[in-house]
């Protein structure tokens, strides 16, 4: 068991909305938070924006102080992966 100790609580306040990817990934997805970016590039921690269990992968060069971009991790389902054969 550890501790966890917040110190500048973060407020999400949008996020892409009606994005359509497919499930090879790879498209983009923002989240509106101030300090998010920060926080995950500077913590210590394992922190990250989790989609369907894998890392939704930073951009920095896309991300500022307000507003996080990430590219969307592949998503291994049944169906991507015996029609698509997107895992092996």
């Amino acid at each position: 068991m550890s501790t966890v100790v917040v110190t500048n609580t973060l407020s999400v306040t949008d996020s892409t909305a009606g994005l359509s990817c497919s499930f090879q990934g790879g498209c983009s997805y923002s989240v509106t938070a101030s300090g998010l970016t920060s926080s995950l590039l500077n913590s210590s921690s394992a922190n990250q924006i989790d989609v369907c269990g894998n890392p939704c992968v930073i951009n920095e060069a896309a991300s500022d102080s307000t507003q996080t971009t990430c590219t969307l991790p592949l998503v291994s389902t049944a169906y991507s992966a015996t029609t698509y054969e997107i895992v092996t």
